[in-house]
């Protein structure tokens, strides 16, 4: 009987589901009818429509007839208007997305799949709007291959719309495919200082990352993903926005024509942990600083006293070369790990930033103290274990092919996105 009852619920709520995006359909229909002169010229045609049915037998009807048939006029108006509505507000393949994403059981607790809303052609890419109660951007990445089989297209992002009951997917034909090597251009820098683009979705669609909002980045994956190549262009974007740099990179090998670009590379635990250290003196006198304007970050400091503090970012390549150090260098190698600690903890409101690029972002090589301060997250190829320790999940071992250079997948904690990193060599910089 439990059961029964469970069922029958379910299908009163699929009809009232229904019948609400009957009623959305409509007042989307009147919207649109309104909002140009060629969707209110096709309701007007709708309208004459009927009469013209009408006209004929009313012309031909007795004279005691005409008033009735000027109601079955009227109501045949009525509905004229009803239907164009409709026709206006409904999305085409509204019915057969939401039927199935019912095939493929993607629903909510309550049998409810999600509705299209709304379609936006934008070039070669669709974004397609949902409406759909408990299945939140979560949801819609941890069964991403089943919602591409269900719709027959390649899903580019997925992102939550203006509510929380929202979730916009940008979506391309499902022959599209990667483009093998995009090439960055300075046309591509965006003007905010916070701003760092860093590729492009399948759908062509820019991706970039937001230090106000992420301030501390780990960048992960194995070897040969384009993690270094990734770095670079960021801090190309950094220098270019004016932010002062530092590179921690205990290999030597990679950063070094960034010195030419006035760029402190630390290559020596001496000179790491002087550049730490700097760092932590700098944090603390620009939250004094912060403290006596009444300001909470770098931000409003500079509206409100139109002054200028320069963004301080610190990349570090290989952290496990850092956190492993060997018992002779143990002490410097604490001290330096305490002091990212505290950047990590604090920086944020002193627009002081911390980028950890490593292959094994485990507890040994990123303590979880700092780790979990590392809220952007993005991840090239990898294997099941290094993406979940990575993501939380094996998602890059699933979407990111083993041969793919450059691919990768950033995730916000909301929803995340796939996307191939722009190509940039610093040699053609001046």
């Amino acid at each position: 009987m439990k059961t029964m009852n469970t069922s029958r619920e379910r299908e009163l709520l699929s009809a009232e589901t229904r019948r609400h995006y009957a009623f959305f359909v409509l007042h989307n229909g009147w919207k649109q009818a309104f909002k140009s002169l060629p969707n209110f010229g096709i309701l007007l045609l709708a309208c004459a429509a009927a009469w013209l049915i009408m006209l004929h037998p009313l012309c031909m009807a007795p004279p005691f007839l005409r008033p009735l048939l000027c109601c079955m006029g009227m109501i045949l108006t009525v509905f004229a208007v009803i239907f164009g509505f409709y026709a206006l507000g409904y999305v085409p393949g509204a019915w057969n997305a939401y039927d199935n994403f019912v095939r493929i059981g993607f629903v909510n607790a309550a049998g409810e799949a999600p509705l299209l809303v709304c379609r936006h052609e934008t070039g070669k890419s669709s974004q397609l709007t949902f409406r759909c109660k408990g299945l939140p951007p979560h949801d819609w990445t941890t069964r991403l291959e089943e919602i591409q089989s269900a719709l027959n297209l390649l899903i580019g992002r997925v992102q939550q719309g203006d509510d929380l009951r929202t979730v916009i997917i940008t979506t391309v034909p499902p022959g599209t495919v990667w483009g093998k090597l995009l090439l960055w251009k300075e046309q591509y820098l965006p003007p905010g200082d916070a701003e760092l683009v860093l590729g492009e979705t399948i759908a062509g669609d820019p991706v970039s990352v937001d230090l106000d909002l992420m301030p501390m980045l780990l960048v992960g994956g194995s070897t040969g993903s384009g993690k270094t190549r990734l770095c670079r262009l960021l801090i190309h974007q950094l220098l270019a926005h004016g932010a002062q740099v530092f590179v921690i990179d205990l290999k030597g090998l990679d950063f070094q024509p960034l010195k030419r670009r006035h760029v402190r590379v630390a290559t020596r635990l001496d000179d790491v942990q002087e550049v730490l250290l700097d760092a932590v003196d700098t944090l603390y006198e620009r939250l004094e600083r912060l403290c006596n304007a009444e300001c909470s970050n770098i931000r409003e400091y500079r509206n409100k006293t139109g002054q200028y503090m320069q963004r301080m970012v610190i990349l570090i390549d290989e952290c496990a070369m850092l956190t492993d150090s060997g018992k002779t260098e143990k002490k410097q190698a604490d001290v330096c790990i305490d002091a990212l600690k505290t950047l990590t903890r604090m920086g944020r409101a002193a627009g002081i930033h911390v980028i950890v690029c490593t292959q094994r972002p485990d507890s040994v090589a990123v303590p979880g103290s700092i780790k979990s301060n590392l809220d952007g997250r993005i991840c090239g190829k990898a294997d099941a274990i290094l993406s979940t320790i990575i993501l939380g999940d094996g998602r890059a071992n699933e979407r990111i092919p083993k041969d793919a250079q450059g691919r990768f997948i950033m995730s916000d904690g909301a929803a995340d996105v796939v996307f191939q990193a722009y190509w940039f060599d610093e040699t053609n910089v001046n």
